[in-house]
């Protein structure tokens, strides 16, 4: 296991200050939840699980989604261990909490043009970095993105939620 990973997951759960979960199932059914991280511990504790969890040889064509906010203000980290790379992709640009991410790679992502679409912006990026089946995120992000969302591509996620919530 990787101490700069250890050390890098542990600035993580220190800046986000709020337990971490990681699911352990990709399918609805039978899905679950760490419970090993949902539990009071140690920061660094919950680092060492987190990267033992990640350094699984299976999981070596993986990245790790650990959305986080700040304040009113979502940003996702993409965690990609075996390259040891953390990007940060900031709907707003404005850096991490504290810059406590100096390592992180800060890709130019598509930014929102309002205060209140962080979030819409996490989960485009998300579904974006599955469908391109890529474990490194360019700099310049993707180059069939656009520099922003229009409404219409923030409308059909609002759509994908819905339905993904009326099926359950």
């Amino acid at each position: 296991m990787d101490k700069g990973l250890v050390k890098a997951l542990d600035g993580f759960s220190v800046a986000q200050n709020q337990n971490v979960k990681v699911t352990t199932s990709p399918s609805r059914k039978g899905k679950q939840v760490d419970k090993n991280l949902c539990q009071p511990s140690q920061h660094e504790e919950k680092a060492r699980y987190m990267a033992n969890c990640m350094s699984k040889p299976e999981r070596k064509k993986c990245v790790w989604f650990a959305p986080y906010k700040d304040g009113f203000h979502w940003a996702l980290a993409v965690i990609n261990p075996w390259d040891n790379i953390v990007y940060l992709l900031d709907p707003l640009r404005k850096g991490a909490p504290g810059n406590k991410f100096k390592d992180m790679v800060h890709a130019i992502c598509p930014k929102q043009e309002n205060v209140s679409d962080s979030g819409y912006y996490v989960c485009r990026y998300m579904r974006e970095i599955i469908d391109h089946e890529c474990i490194v995120i360019p700099v310049n992000y993707f180059r069939d993105s656009p520099t922003c969302y229009d409404m219409d591509s923030i409308d059909e996620l609002r759509e994908e939620w819905l339905q993904y919530i009326d099926s359950l």
